[in-house]
């Protein structure tokens, strides 16, 4: 057993002792001469060992010592071994364990051994339902890996299934189906059929009567992505970069940078999921040949979104590590996220085959632990490919899945914004390294510029994959025992919340010292002067001063100060109740046909009112036929509209005039550039963390069905402009898609000049129910949300 309790399956020849703790030989051709012997050969990865149970003791580069002693070898190497070596014996009773609660027949006078997991008991919890009671039988179907020896010809593998289909001969020893024939020597050592048999007795027979021909035969299960509830957004903003901000810096606050030595040029990363949208302005033509084992083409596409989110975590010019890294698609799940691990094992091969060096693998999917799938995996690390994969969203060991289970491999966990292990992270010794998994954006696939927020090991997996690459770029021959060395030596250590991480270590991504050759210190410039204390303001009042940073600090340099220092002031009148004027709404909708305006009654402060509405300002029943302008959103989008460039007058807001402003598809209207609004919405914390008004601020749906639409327009006339009129039409809600029967109507009207320059009015027509909670009312993006005055008047 591998000590990070990673334990290769038995090889199908291999006979088993009767030994609490069995042999698990990485060679696939083991010495046998001494059966209570464990033989590893890690020659091309980390070292080269062979564990004697009885003895306990372990020949290290040939010579025999004993299991406590220190070996010759650079400091980080000592670290992996230190580490492999600890874990050596935990999960030494794991799989006879995992024998016991599931389906494994050893082979019996020379038949092949029979692999069929409970998956009822092992299956990961995956995301889309995959691990509900009502989703197991997808995932334990009448569908069988038969495996033959490496000597036998894919001639062999054709008669078998024509005699299994009673094809040109008169009497059958067995039946069934052959789904595919495929020539995978590359991944598994020799050809194999995926097979339906009739019946359990079908398969008894194939057993017995091609027990010289067969290796072994194992069920073909389902593997999924490995993510978990995602939220759609169009537009990057600060708040979706802090996984790219976290994995550069050794410890928490995050300082809005990102920071590496290189950008993976000319390294070549190969993603095994559901495919890649090759146009997606985060690619920018580097994404190169691929395959497609869904559809059986050469053009892997993306109908799922997986693929390309994971990859522009890895190598996107925005959210991605290795920004200059080319990227293989290879389809191997389908549009619902799932495929067969006989599909993926097809994938491996052609990664096998075709790969280009340096080459990093990466499989962000997981399923019931596969001998198949495991032995192809290994594979690819005998073939010096660096494999990363994600460790699985079940919070439990990840040495009972596949792939997470594969040694040599990385196994990823995730961690969130807090420095702590995500609560659906698998843990244990199988895990190497952990990644940012929670809330993290990037690329999609209905659009060139489509984005997405997601959750799981699926995205704390490319991360990783990306820093892979940075390794490559710079030392191209590493081996992935190397890459795996220079991650954990550049990784932050002991950051992870202790009581949380479960039995796994403590290792957490840092790029910023990823092969660096010279350390530099933070320079930052002298503070400039401090600002005037304000005059129209209520309340506390403060002064501020602020500096810049000259340079970054690099390979563990010393870390840059504060950006930004406050000083307290005389503070200036007491504000009014309701200053504030934000409410955050969980039941009924209180404001259908009622208007609220918010008055501005010193430059920090609004008061707000209500009162009871007839009809709209612009009707929206003639939007289409006056001067209105439709602001184009998909999704959950923001679309600008300059003021300046038509003519008009700038916006008090705050007690600053703004020319610019940004409507957004989830029902408000922002002045801060940073403020893309769909991360989360209807979020308390995203209103206060921006200069915005939010109207109606929850999930919504323009152009569902070329349903509603957002429309502006300036009241009386473009050319004498008394206000803006922002018009949210007819949007429907999230619900369900396609199938939610209500809609939204509702009004924004900032008032440009006049006496009533400044105000704000919300109007509302109809309101379903849309997708809890709503945010209603202003920010200055310096409130705070734990003082929160409801709108109730």
């Amino acid at each position: 057993m591998r000590s990070d309790g990673r334990s290769p399956l038995p090889t199908p020849s291999e006979p088993i002792p009767g030994s609490f703790f069995p042999s698990f030989p990485f060679s696939r051709n083991p010495d046998l001469s001494r059966p209570r012997d464990w033989f590893v050969d890690h020659s091309s990865s980390r070292f080269r060992q062979t564990c004697l149970v009885g003895a306990h003791s372990h020949e290290l580069g040939g010579a025999s010592e004993p299991f406590s002693a220190s070996w010759e070898a650079p400091e980080a190497r000592q670290k992996v071994q230190r580490a492999t070596m600890r874990k050596e014996w935990i999960l030494s009773g794991v799989w006879w364990l995992a024998m016991a609660t599931t389906g494994w027949s050893e082979g019996e006078d020379g038949r092949p051994p029979l692999y069929d997991p409970d998956v009822t008991v092992t299956f990961s919890a995956m995301s889309n339902g995959a691990n509900s009671s009502s989703g197991k039988d997808k995932f334990k179907e009448n569908r069988w890996i038969v495996a033959f020896k490496p000597e036998q010809e894919e001639s062999t593998v054709e008669k078998f299934c024509l005699e299994a289909e009673g094809i040109g001969t008169t009497s059958s020893r067995f039946g069934g189906t052959c789904t595919r024939i495929v020539s995978e020597k590359a991944a598994l050592g020799g050809s194999f059929a995926v097979f339906e048999p009739r019946s359990w007795e079908d398969l008894e027979r194939i057993r017995e009567y091609m027990k010289h021909e067969i290796n072994y035969i194992e069920r073909d299960m389902f593997a999924v992505s490995e993510a978990s509830a995602a939220v759609a957004q169009s537009l990057p903003s600060s708040d979706l970069y802090w996984g790219l901000d976290r994995v550069d810096q050794n410890k928490l606050p995050l300082d809005n940078w990102f920071r590496s030595h290189q950008t993976g040029k000319g390294v070549h990363i190969y993603v095994l999921d559901s495919g890649v949208r090759a146009s997606h302005d985060e690619f920018r033509g580097r994404v190169h040949g691929g395959i497609d084992y869904v559809d059986d083409d050469d053009d892997p596409a993306d109908e799922y979104g997986h693929g390309t989110h994971i990859s522009g975590i890895a190598a996107g010019t925005t959210f991605g590590v290795a920004k200059e890294a080319f990227i293989h698609p290879v389809r191997v799940l389908g549009p619902d996220g799932a495929g067969a691990w006989s599909g993926i094992i097809r994938g491996i091969g052609w990664v096998l085959e075709n790969h280009e060096k340096p080459a990093v693998a990466t499989l962000s999917l997981g399923g019931s632990r596969s001998h198949s799938v495991n032995s192809a995996v290994e594979a690819m690390v005998e073939a010096n490919i660096t494999v990363v994969v994600a460790s699985g969203n079940s919070d439990a060991d990840a040495c009972t899945f596949s792939p997470a289970s594969v040694p040599h491999v990385i196994t990823v966990g995730s961690t969130n914004n807090k420095d702590e292990r995500s609560s659906f992270s698998n843990w244990g010794k199988c895990v190497d390294i952990f990644a940012p998994g929670e809330k993290i954006a990037s690329a999609w696939h209905r659009s060139d510029e489509d984005r997405m927020t997601s959750s799981g090991t699926s995205m704390s997996c490319p991360y990783v994959v990306g820093a892979a690459a940075l390794i490559l770029e710079t030392n191209p021959e590493s081996t992935p025992a190397d890459v795996l060395d220079a991650l954990l030596e550049g990784a932050s250590k002991d950051i992870i919340r202790k009581d949380t991480i479960k039995d796994s270590p403590s290792y957490l991504l840092n790029v910023a010292t990823v092969q660096c050759t010279e350390v530099k210190d933070c320079i930052m410039s002298p503070w400039s002067a401090w600002s005037l204390c304000p005059a129209r303001t209520c309340g506390d009042r403060e002064r501020f001063r602020s500096r810049s940073v000259w340079r970054h600090p690099q390979c563990g340099g010393k870390e840059c100060g504060a950006l930004l220092e406050k000083d307290a002031c005389e503070p200036g009148p007491t504000c009014p109740d309701g200053a504030q004027a934000t409410q955050e709404i969980t039941g009924d909708f209180p404001y259908m046909w009622n208007k609220i305006t918010f008055a501005p009654s010193y430059d920090n402060a609004y008061t707000a009112c209500t009162a009871k509405m007839s009809q709209f300002i612009d009707s929206p029943s003639r939007l289409r036929d006056n001067e209105a302008e439709e602001l184009l959103l998909n999704g959950n989008g923001r679309r600008s509209v300059d003021l300046q460039a038509h003519g008009l007058p700038s916006f008090l807001f705050y007690g600053e005039e703004y020319s610019k402003f940004w409507v957004g598809a989830d029902g408000f209207v922002t002045f801060d550039p940073k403020d893309d609004g769909t991360a989360f919405p209807g979020s308390i914390g995203t209103h206060f963390k921006h200069a915005r008004i939010s109207a109606l601020f929850t999930n919504l749906k323009p152009n569902l069905d070329n349903h509603g639409k957002v429309f502006w327009n300036a009241l009386p006339s473009r050319s004498d402009a008394e206000k803006i009129v922002i018009t949210w039409h007819r949007l429907k809600d999230s619900c369900n898609w396609r199938f939610c029967s209500g809609s939204n109507t509702f009004q924004v009207t900032l008032h440009l000049q006049g006496n009533r320059k400044g105000h704000i009015d919300v109007s509302y027509g109809e309101i379903s129910h849309p997708s809890r909670p709503i945010v209603v009312g202003v920010s200055s993006g310096n409130d705070d949300p734990d003082s929160v005055y409801p709108i109730d008047f």
